[in-house]
């Protein structure tokens, strides 16, 4: 990518400095520079993307172990997995989605009996969504478990006396 970085930029140069001599020879190999460059740009752009579905499969296993594990019924659903990021932050999101998702599993949504006697469907949902906003991309993990219970979680930090 930093090679494609430099050659833009020496690209953008040779058509500055070909614009300001008349040689008809020197802006056609401008130009035939410039439509290479611009085709090379877009390939290592491309080279370097993977759609966030590369992840899933991870993801999916996890969702599927640990629900068997808690003795949840969990079904796994996903938007946007063609949504494509680039590899090196795919490698330092991996972790903190699994963690995310980790944590819906044990403290989110609830066993089949919990969500009988809330009225809900004894199955609960994980939906993992990815989607573009301007340049960005966003990943968004939901359940619909009960929500985090702020008196355990109170309780949880006086103990470890991170609060009085």
């Amino acid at each position: 990518m930093n090679l494609v970085s430099e050659l833009v930029t020496t690209q953008a140069r040779l058509t500055m400095f070909s614009g300001h001599n008349q040689s008809s020879e020197l802006s056609t190999i401008s130009e035939n520079v410039e439509k290479i460059t611009r085709r090379l740009r877009d390939n290592a752009f491309t080279m370097s993307l993977i759609p966030i579905e590369s992840l899933v499969v991870r993801f999916q296993r996890l969702v599927r172990d640990l629900s068997k594990e808690l003795h949840k019924d969990i079904v796994f659903k996903t938007e946007g997995t063609d949504t494509e990021i680039d590899k090196s932050i795919v490698e330092k999101l991996t972790d903190p989605l699994l963690h995310i998702l980790r944590n819906s599993l044990d403290h989110g949504i609830e066993t089949p009996d919990e969500r009988t006697k809330n009225k809900k469907p004894s199955q609960g949902t994980l939906l993992l969504k990815a989607y573009h906003s301007g340049a960005n991309v966003v990943i968004e993990i939901t359940d619909d478990g009960a929500g985090l219970n702020l008196q355990k979680i109170k309780q949880k930090a006086i103990s470890k006396g991170l609060i009085a």
